[in-house]
């Protein structure tokens, strides 16, 4: 486990009989948060930190399987199968690899208990989606630099992924969520579900993309590709989504879409009406650049973004090193 995650093998379910509170070991249950295709989650507190907690049933997702048929034109016709129990160890895997960042979800415990059909995987409660953080008018001054400050702390979160040899594999809006607990905003990436490791400089690889809306031009032909700088055309389209309020790529079927990417991958990126961030626009074009050679590494953009004075992110981090955040 990274750093301070440890992994509990004994479930311990209580009920304060004159509370009516419940216990899952130490954690105090506050409030169901969704559900997934994996399971639910649920909002917990301990020691006065907030944390979500992601119940699975381990019998049941042994049982299911997760298969899926690549859309892509000249891909491979094959299916793949994996069950969802294995996507589910295959994430906790990764999580436990990564250090401590601060825009990274932290995995805190793995409560796995041989006696018990449900796994309990506690995470740091990362906030809300970043679409509910935005401020309410929509080209304002204020949306625009929370938007850069997006960009800057989501590039943070996926240099030090990269770095450690990892591809997220499904960057989009619903996985960049935003805590506002400490009294500033910071970017947390969530679900690596659908993530991968490479060895080395070669994080090339042919595997079907994770959302198609997201995907990179060069991840459309079924042909291997560079995992790292599709992540980075994933957070470009992430980020327009958020600014003008749609997708670049319109069309709804998977394979369509796959087609409109490959043929028409050159992305019109202007100032919103009411007029925007010369900045945030330029960001925008080099990440949606769709020549994967041209376009930045994730840590070439942060190093970009922080020769001009916009990241907040060393500020961030010894924030977070001190544990203020």
């Amino acid at each position: 486990m990274s750093d301070s995650a440890i992994r509990t093998g004994v479930v311990h379910k209580r009920k304060d009989p004159r509370t009516g509170v419940k216990y899952l070991n130490n954690y105090k249950y506050l409030a169901h948060l969704g559900a997934g295709s994996y399971g639910r989650v649920k909002l917990y507190e301990a020691s006065g930190r907030l944390y979500a907690v992601k119940v699975v049933n381990k019998v049941v997702l042994q049982r299911k399987k997760v298969t899926s048929l690549d859309p892509r034109p000249s891909a491979p016709s094959s299916l793949s199968s994996a069950s969802a129990l294995d996507v589910v160890l295959h994430e906790i895997s990764v999580l436990s690899s990564l250090p401590r960042h601060p825009n990274l979800a932290r995995l805190v415990e793995v409560i796995d208990d041989p006696a018990c059909d449900k796994l309990y995987i506690c995470l740091e409660h990362a906030g809300s989606p970043a679409l509910d953080s935005l401020p309410d008018s929509l080209c304002s001054g204020a949306r625009e630099a929370h938007l850069l400050d997006v960009v800057c702390q989501a590039a943070a979160g996926l240099a030090l992924v990269h770095g450690q040899g990892v591809v997220h594999g499904d960057l989009k809006v619903e996985h960049l969520l935003v805590s506002s607990s400490s009294g500033r905003a910071v970017v947390k990436i969530v679900d690596f579900g659908s993530s991968f490791r490479f060895d080395g400089r070669d994080d090339r690889v042919t595997r079907s993309p994770g959302t198609p809306a997201y995907t990179a031009p060069e991840c459309c032909t079924g042909e291997p590709y560079s995992g790292t700088k599709a992540d980075v055309w994933a957070l470009g389209v992430a980020v327009y989504r958020l600014r003008y309020a749609e997708f670049p790529f319109q069309s709804t079927s998977a394979a369509d879409i796959y087609e409109e990417i490959r043929s028409s991958p050159k992305v019109e990126v202007v100032h919103p009406p009411s007029g925007g961030s010369e900045l945030l626009t330029a960001a925008l074009k080099r990440m949606l650049t769709p020549d994967p050679g041209l376009r930045p590494s994730a840590a070439s953009l942060l190093d970009l973004l922080k020769g001009l004075g916009l990241s907040s992110v060393e500020e961030i981090e010894a924030s977070y090193v001190a544990g203020v955040l």
